[in-house]
């Protein structure tokens, strides 16, 4: 199954759920009050496209899922507190702005969550050496993933990975059910 097949899979399923317009402009909406998780949509926007352009701060408890009809934008961090939840189904591209990252030696996460991408997830080019690497935690998956940070304003290309992903094994739990079709097999492996 493709990437591709991954975003009109989600999309579809998520559809037959009662959907709420998203109008935030960037910012994070709320959850429904009441509701176990809410899902967004861009659809009925003017531009199906979604631009985070100020901090998303996921409270201990909120599940979100958004539907992008476009492209998403990420130009501020994303990050969850707790047992929070955010997902993100995009139909085309998802970029990382370079403003959106970190030093070379931190590992704390700057953009989390699920996210889906029926094109490329790129994590964007920095040569600010303050914001040089990128940091996810969750899942993340495309057709295409372009790592595009660079380390080599402090020189560290050599000894670091400038893109550093994290897999948030919580989600399996977390995740609304909606979402949650999907099998996986954990086996421990010898040492």
């Amino acid at each position: 199954m493709t990437a591709k097949d991954w975003y009109v899979l989600f999309s579809h399923r998520l559809a037959q759920a009662a959907l709420v317009p998203y109008g935030e402009f960037g910012g994070k909406p709320d959850q429904v009050v009441g509701a176990r998780y809410t899902i967004y949509t861009t659809a009925e926007s003017p531009i199906h496209d979604l631009t985070i352009n100020q901090p998303w701060v996921v409270a201990d408890g909120e599940k979100l899922i958004v539907i992008v009809d476009g492209t998403l934008d990420i130009r501020s961090t994303i990050t969850i507190q707790g047992n929070g939840f955010v997902a993100f189904v995009v139909k085309n591209d998802i970029t990382v702005n370079a403003a959106v990252g970190t030093t070379w030696d931190s590992t704390t996460p700057l953009v989390e969550g699920m996210y889906i991408a029926g094109g490329t997830f790129k994590t964007g080019t920095s040569t600010d050496p303050s914001t040089e690497r990128f940091v996810g935690k969750g899942t993340f998956a495309a057709q295409t993933i372009l790592l595009e940070r660079n380390l080599s304003a402090t020189d560290h290309n050599k000894d670091t990975s400038a893109d550093l992903f994290y897999y948030n094994p919580s989600f399996l739990i977390l995740m609304p059910d909606i979402l949650k079709d999907l099998s996986y097999t954990w086996e421990e492996v010898a040492p």
